[in-house]
């Protein structure tokens, strides 16, 4: 009976920190966002490596519409996956491009081709994402220019090749999607793990 009643206390004990540690887990990630500026704030400043971020569809209809280019001589190209998207000397400021319906929580790995000097850039991370110099080469803002819209700017060349880094050589927003999956699945996943160690506590 001791054994049952120490048990049940140290149950009760484990259950806050987790419960806090949930919570303070989905507040890191919902503070991951490395942008809160427009254009990139500190030029010349690589974003660091590991603050490099990817952005997830929130469920629904996603639209990109093109902001232009800061200057970019070359000819930059944004995909999705195959599909061909924007070209920065061809397409107008304020084209818009419906890429269709995607699942919430869909990573959406959109890259930029600078055809002028062969480079393609992936979004995330510097390390691991496939970039040659192992930079990150995409500036992502939440909420920009407005809730629920999120702004993306690429940097076109290599750090060996006469990068600026400002961030602003091809810039697109795109509504349905954010750089953190849904707060929802997160919370989802999350009380999965407590009602695991709920089942546990009845075993």
């Amino acid at each position: 009976m001791n054994l049952f009643v120490n048990m049940n206390t140290l149950l009760k004990m484990i259950r806050c920190p987790v419960a806090v540690a949930a919570g303070v887990s989905l507040a890191g990630l919902s503070a991951m966002a490395q942008g809160t500026q427009v254009p990139y704030p500190t030029p010349g400043t690589i974003i660091p490596i590991n603050e490099g971020e990817y952005v997830y569809a929130t469920g629904g209809d996603v639209t990109a519409t093109f902001l232009g280019r800061n200057g970019a001589g070359d000819t930059d190209v944004l995909y999705l996956g195959a599909t061909e998207i924007f070209n920065n000397q061809t397409s107008p400021t304020d084209a818009t491009f419906d890429l269709g319906v995607f699942a919430a929580g869909t990573r959406l790995n959109f890259t930029m081709t600078d055809e002028s000097e062969g480079y393609t850039w992936n979004m995330g991370p510097g390390i691991g994402n496939g970039n040659l110099d192992g930079d990150v080469h995409a500036y992502v803002v939440d909420n920009y220019p407005s809730s629920g819209s999120t702004y993306v700017g690429f940097e076109d060349r290599a750090e060996y090749d006469g990068a600026d880094f400002n961030y602003t050589d091809v810039q697109f927003t795109f509504t349905g999607i954010a750089s953190v999956p849904e707060p929802a699945t997160l919370a989802l996943a999350g009380l999965g793990g407590l009602a695991l160690l709920f089942r546990r506590r009845q075993a």
